[in-house]
């Protein structure tokens, strides 16, 4: 017999803090989480219903290592960018 899967419920804040503790993760980060979805309607990548916020949790919690401390995923702080600027444009029409 098939079971549908049960409708998903958002969570209070207070859940997502105390999940992000059992994950020895600061509270400030499972403010993010749960801001951040609450602002977009508990939608995953903006389109479709959440099923399980404590898996978006996961990934959160694993995307934030990536990120964290300005690094990206090979561990090397970003490349500086430096803007080519001439001053000896012009940019005025040529008709």
């Amino acid at each position: 017999m098939f079971y549908p899967a049960p409708k998903f419920q958002k969570p209070q804040i207070h859940e997502v803090k105390m999940y992000f503790a059992e994950k020895d993760q600061p509270s400030e980060e499972a403010e993010k989480f749960f801001n951040h979805y609450e602002s977009n309607g508990w939608l995953v990548g903006g389109k479709a219903e959440m099923k399980n916020w404590q898996a978006a949790a996961r990934n959160w919690i694993l995307n934030t290592k990536k990120f964290s401390a300005g690094f990206h995923a090979n561990n090397r702080p970003p490349e500086p960018r430096h803007l080519n600027a001439s001053t000896g444009k012009s940019y005025l029409n040529k008709l």
